[in-house]
């Protein structure tokens, strides 16, 4: 009987294509309830913005500037030291 995997085939097919419904509609209620989060977030004064962007901006820093290019310097005099 060279047709028996039909079935399974399609079984295989159909769970697919539910598996795939499902993520969707779970990622798109995900989406929604994040949505509704955001909407409801009350937004920062001038301040707390302030406050929050130097919090998290020590990238910005020319210290940290200094460094970042002080270490990338030697890792490409390293990489150029081992090529041959």
């Amino acid at each position: 009987d060279g047709y028996a995997w039909v079935p399974y085939a399609v079984l295989a097919a159909i769970g697919g294509l539910g598996f795939w419904f499902w993520r969707a509609s779970t990622a798109h209620g995900n989406r929604s309830a994040l949505i509704d989060l955001i909407e409801d977030e009350q937004p920062l004064s001038g301040d707390e913005r302030d406050l929050l962007r130097d919090a998290n901006a020590t990238f910005l820093q020319p210290e940290r500037l200094e460094n970042v290019a002080r270490s990338t310097l030697s890792s490409l005099r390293a990489d150029a030291r081992t090529e041959v």
